[in-house]
């Protein structure tokens, strides 16, 4: 049994050169590109990006180190505190709308979700009304020749859902026109 341990020592050396070599060079592309990170974050003014950039580099660093050993268990912990930041920040979002329907559910409060929230929201405002002139024509032939509700896109762009009606001035008389309400997209 002692012979094979001797046969098998010599090989494990190579599998540990080239673990170190693999986990030093993933430590110095996680650290680069959390560089490059700081870099675009800075240069456009993002924030999050810088962010992002700095755990990046803080968890290559912290992975490069571990892998040469040193201060491994503080060096480790490390590495896996910043990835696990790192991917906490980058979903905040979901996380925190994750969280509110747990907890929502816990206290026996109804969950609505943001995107029903904001529907029911929109459907609550009353439509903003524009002036019959401030549309193109294609817009108010289109809504004349199809009865009920349509969705167009308006001069600028944007989509919008035209309404027909009757709107009376002050004098007493009515005019037909239409109501054009923007869309949120």
């Amino acid at each position: 049994m002692a012979g094979l341990g001797k046969w098998l020592a010599p090989k494990a050396s190579w599998a540990q050169t080239a673990g170190t070599i693999t986990g030093v060079a993933g430590g110095l592309l996680q650290a680069g590109v959390g560089g490059y990170r700081i870099y675009l974050g800075v240069r456009d003014k993002v924030k999050p990006r810088i962010i992002l950039g700095g755990l990046d580099v803080a968890a290559g660093a912290c992975w490069a180190a571990s892998a040469c050993a040193i201060a491994t268990p503080w060096t480790l912990a490390g590495f896996v505190g910043f990835t696990v930041a790192r991917m906490g920040y980058n979903y905040r979002e979901p996380l925190k709308e994750a969280a509110r329907k747990l907890f929502g559910r816990i206290r026996g409060k109804p969950v609505v979700p943001k995107h029903v929230a904001k529907k029911k929201e929109a459907e609550a405002k009353p439509p903003e009304v524009i002036v019959t002139e401030a549309t193109t024509p294609a817009v108010a032939n289109r809504a004349a020749r199809e009865p009920g509700v349509t969705t167009v896109r308006t001069r600028d762009g944007n989509r919008a859902v035209v309404t027909p009606a009757t709107v009376e001035t002050q004098d007493g008389r009515q005019h037909e026109t239409i109501v054009v309400t923007p869309v949120a997209e």
